[in-house]
């Protein structure tokens, strides 16, 4: 138990997760012995967390299933509300969307039993965040919506709006994007640690969008100040570089934007996080087209389209799509051009019919790059 609380120290006050691993697979070790299993359950729980942090993500999908069995075995119901939060993120990191949503439905069902409103707000958003990356766009929205709505009654998750900012980029509603954008920004230093790059990195990409750079840049060098992004999990990290990615291109520093894609796309490989390639990669594909490495472009892009197909992730298959057709035009392989923008097209149509309601219907139809 000391050894359990010698990681928590580590993990959560010293950000050192090294030395919180030390103590954490001591701690696992001892814990083995006979008439120790909760004490077993507790230190398996947050090695999870220590295992995020550094970008082992098959171990601490593996650390979480015997938590969970753990806990199973014991009736700690509570405890395995948690293992099936942290489920979530293992799954939604690897890109295991369909995995995600179970862990999400059944992870709501056990935390509805006992009253967890914590853990029930978690479950439906992360069940928006899943929904988003599948292009079920209204499912998603209708998710998050209800989960903020849930966490205002409770009190808790002030930055949950951050979801919505995202989901409203990719539905092409930007007013709307940053209307939420500017309510989050003067609470944002109430936000958890933690969570703060998350929103700083939401608020910055609609910022660019909407083509307030040196506003985007003011924020994501406010992210940089604060946070040591060797110490965050790949789950709040991997936004920020992208988020860089994407200012780096706005302010037409392809050289830089391609830096910031290759720096993440060793850390994703590292840490088995497939959820987020495909957009690396299709930045990384961006970036190199701006520079004129047509080839090099033409590569990074078909390995983001293997990604994303493989995974599903709608979101960003329609996208790499049509930079794979204008990097087929430019190259004069017209065939493959239009091929391209057909299989882009259907994508689109896919993403419409799953938007929900006419008004998102229009606002994605209308985003320049579906035109």
């Amino acid at each position: 138990k000391v050894l359990w609380g010698l990681l928590l120290v580590e993990a959560w006050s010293n950000g050192d997760n090294r030395k919180a691993l030390e103590y954490g697979e001591r701690s696992l070790e001892i814990a083995h012995r006979p008439g120790l299993k909760e004490q077993m359950g507790f230190t398996l729980t947050n090695l999870v967390n220590v295992y995020w942090n550094l970008d082992e993500t098959e171990s601490a999908r593996k650390a979480n299933l015997q938590a969970r069995e753990v806990w199973k075995e014991i009736g700690n119901v509570p405890m395995l509300a948690d293992s099936y939060t942290m489920s979530q993120i293992v799954h939604i990191i690897a890109g295991e969307y369909e995995s995600a949503l179970q862990a999400s439905e059944e992870g709501y069902r056990v935390s509805h039993s006992i009253g967890n409103t914590w853990n029930e707000i978690v479950a439906i958003a992360n069940a928006g965040h899943v929904n988003l990356q599948m292009g079920h766009y209204g499912e998603a929205i209708n998710h998050i919506q209800e989960a903020i709505q849930l966490a205002n009654k409770a009190g808790l998750f002030p930055w949950l709006p951050y979801y919505l900012i995202n989901a409203y980029i990719n539905i092409g509603d930007l007013d709307k994007a940053e209307q939420i954008a500017g309510e989050l920004l003067p609470i944002v230093e109430s936000i958890v640690p933690v969570y703060r790059p998350i929103a700083l990195s939401y608020i910055a990409q609609v910022k660019c969008l909407n083509g307030k750079v040196e506003q985007a840049g003011q924020v994501v060098s406010r992210i940089y100040q604060n946070s040591n992004l060797e110490a965050l999990s790949v789950f709040v990290a991997h936004l920020v570089y992208l988020t860089d990615a994407y200012l780096q291109l706005a302010l037409r520093k392809p050289e830089k934007a391609l830096e910031r894609t290759e720096s993440l796309m060793k850390r994703l490989r590292r840490a088995g996080a497939h959820g987020y390639e495909a957009e690396c990669l299709w930045l990384r594909g961006k970036a190199l087209l701006a520079m004129e490495e047509i080839q090099r472009a033409q590569g990074s892009l078909i390995e983001a389209r293997n990604v994303a197909a493989r995974i599903g992730c709608r979101r960003m298959l329609w996208r790499i799509l049509v930079e794979l057709g204008n990097v087929a035009e430019i190259s004069g392989r017209m065939v493959e051009a239009q091929t391209m923008r057909a299989e882009a097209r259907e994508m689109v149509a896919y993403i419409s019919d799953h938007c929900g309601s006419d008004e998102m219907r229009i606002a994605f139809l209308a985003m320049a790059e579906v035109r």
